[in-house]
């Protein structure tokens, strides 16, 4: 498995330019949940109210048992992320079956392979979002036939709540 940093240097950040991208994730793949690892996966407090529910925990246990707090170049706002598991650096919800929280998993889970960037556009007026797909090395998935639209893709992977 790839470390993350090697994972960084193999991430392409393409545009999506196209309107339409090629992917598909399955059990039968070799790379099957090898992106679920060595991450620092940033938590919404919609992902956080979805995940403690899903685990029947508080929010209190859930950020005590499964999350990190980072103070980054904003000190009064901090980044909540998923605890990876120590001793293999996965995600905890990782099985060889593949998630355990599926159905409730952090929107950046249900995006990728796609990133979704915006900018204020005339001092701030109207906001723009661009969307660009993360293709990693390690990644087969882009080999399949699969074709989406952003909208398709959304909508499929329950981004659109």
């Amino acid at each position: 498995m790839a470390n993350a940093n090697a994972c960084e240097k193999e991430a392409l950040f393409e545009p999506l330019e196209h309107g339409t991208f090629s992917f598909l994730c399955h059990k039968g793949m070799e790379c099957f949940t090898r992106c679920c690892a060595a991450l620092n996966l940033p938590l919404t407090p919609y992902d956080i109210l979805r995940l403690k529910n899903r685990l029947g925990l508080t929010s209190d246990e859930f950020l005590l048992q499964h999350t990190e707090m980072r103070f980054d170049a904003h000190p009064r706002f901090p980044m909540v992320l998923l605890k990876m598991r120590v001793e293999d650096k996965k995600c905890p919800f990782v099985t060889p079956e593949g998630c355990s929280v599926y159905e409730d998993r952090p929107g950046a889970c249900r995006i990728y392979p796609i990133g979704r960037a915006s900018m204020k556009v005339d001092r701030g007026k109207e906001a723009r979002e661009k969307f660009f797909v993360v293709r990693e090395g390690h990644c087969l998935g882009f080999r399949e036939e699969r074709t989406w639209t952003i909208e398709e893709w959304t909508a499929d992977q329950g981004l659109d709540e």
